[in-house]
């Protein structure tokens, strides 16, 4: 069984979540059908390996727009995949990327055992976008540059 997400109360995460292998979060949509996602963290990936507090943020916030459904969503950056797999439990059509292969294995995880079909790929942003990216309707971005080379 895995921790349960609760938001941190300031804007960092806090070491217990951080340190979870499991995590899982309970969303309630406008439509008042609860969404479980169940998402994988391995800090051996670095920072895109574990949850931070503004992908939990963005998912509950997701939950609010009806107009995600049948969508095309693509989550640049997407770490955890948290944000991207709550657009898919709420019926988008999801294209994750990173440019972290071990990220999105981690993220396939997590989509296989919260039950969701999603699209990965790995992308540097210095390169053409896949084609899987293109005429997406919404591009989801949390926390996605930490460091000069990720602008790159």
């Amino acid at each position: 069984m895995g921790l349960r997400i609760e938001l941190a109360p300031r804007s960092f995460d806090d070491l217990e979540r951080a340190e979870a292998k499991r995590l899982q979060l309970t969303l309630t949509p406008s439509s008042g059908k609860k969404v479980q996602l169940v998402l994988h963290q391995d800090a051996s990936v670095g920072i895109a390996g574990v949850l931070y507090d503004c992908a939990a943020l963005l998912a509950r916030r997701l939950c609010e727009e009806p107009s995600l459904l049948g969508s095309k969503v693509v989550e640049l950056g997407c770490g955890t995949g948290c944000a991207g797999l709550a657009a898919a439990a709420l019926g988008a059509k999801v294209v994750l990327t990173d440019r972290s292969e071990r990220a999105l294995q981690v993220v396939q995880r997590s989509a296989k055992e919260s039950g969701l079909d999603v699209v990965t790929r790995r992308w540097e942003w210095h390169e053409p976008p896949p084609a899987e990216c293109r005429e997406a309707s919404t591009v989801l971005a949390t926390d996605v540059v930490y460091r000069q080379p990720a602008a790159r």
